[in-house]
């Protein structure tokens, strides 16, 4: 099989409610992405011939589907209730707002009255989980960018630092 893979960098913020140290607290991360996409012969003809696909569909989809999304943004499980009351006003007002956005991706955009994005997710917000969730939209989206159509989407690799990462699926070898 012939592989291709593109790093993204983003910055956001999310917390894990039901951990049992720091992490259960507000903090962010330059998360770095690498979404591995493959195919068993390479394109045999037109603009893509000799390749697995053109690295900028690649890029257009990351961008569409992680970066316009979640750079920049706190990432929230919907049903954080010290999120919801913070900054929505009461504990259970996030998750009525997701149910009435959520996205067949299971998640939404959510701005504050005082402007601040949230990207809600029906999750939480670990390395582990974002690396499925990206990977399930970029595999579902990878055509409309304009990949051949035998071309799979293998892995999304996240970084959350520069020693801590998560890959889904979880059975391939590891980024660097």
């Amino acid at each position: 099989m012939f592989t291709a893979t593109r790093r993204l960098k983003i910055d956001a913020g999310h917390r894990v409610p039901s951990h049992g140290s720091k992490c259960k607290n507000l903090h962010g991360h330059e998360y770095k992405i690498f979404a591995t996409a493959g195919i068993s012969t390479l394109v045999q003809s037109g603009e893509q011939e000799g390749m697995v696909m053109d690295f900028g569909f690649l890029k257009s989809a990351m961008m569409r589907h992680i970066d316009a999304l979640c750079d920049h943004r706190f990432i929230t499980y919907y049903r954080d209730e010290v999120i919801s009351k913070a900054f929505f006003g009461s504990p259970n007002k996030l998750e009525e707002l997701w149910e009435a956005r959520k996205t067949e991706f299971d998640s939404c955009e959510i701005k504050t009255e005082d402007e601040q994005w949230f990207y809600v997710v029906n999750f939480i917000p670990t390395a582990e989980n974002l690396a499925r969730h990206w990977f399930q939209m970029l595999d579902k989206c990878i055509y409309d960018f304009g990949a051949h159509r035998e071309v799979k989407m293998i892995s999304v690799q996240v970084f959350e630092t520069e020693n801590c990462s998560a890959v889904y699926p979880s059975n391939l070898p590891i980024m660097r």
